[in-house]
């Protein structure tokens, strides 16, 4: 999403990228859980703010509109990180193991 994204365009792309980061965390292995569910929790909080914004009949100023390009930026990241935990524990357990037979 960009500026000449509309306004309910980009926040219920944000929306979408908060269910999404809160579906990673669900199946994130025991080593990265407690810090995935911080992170995924607070995102979370994010949700009611974006329904709010959603809901209005105005189009958002020049700087609301780059307040939220710079969240979805973070949302993003935190996807990314997110998903890397999910693959990285997957890699940490089979190097455990293997490390266990050795």
């Amino acid at each position: 999403p960009s500026f000449d994204m509309p306004d309910a365009d980009m926040i219920s792309h944000l929306i979408e990228l908060v269910n999404e980061i809160s579906n990673i965390s669900e199946y994130t292995k025991r080593i990265f859980r407690t810090e995935s569910c911080n992170l995924t929790r607070r995102v979370k909080l994010l949700a009611p703010l974006f329904d709010e914004v959603k809901e209005q009949k105005r189009s958002l100023p020049e700087e609301a509109l780059s307040f939220f390009n710079l969240i979805e930026q973070a949302l993003q990241r935190a996807r990314e990180l997110l998903k890397s935990c999910h693959s990285g524990s997957k890699l940490y357990a089979v190097s455990k193991k293997t490390m266990s037979f050795l």
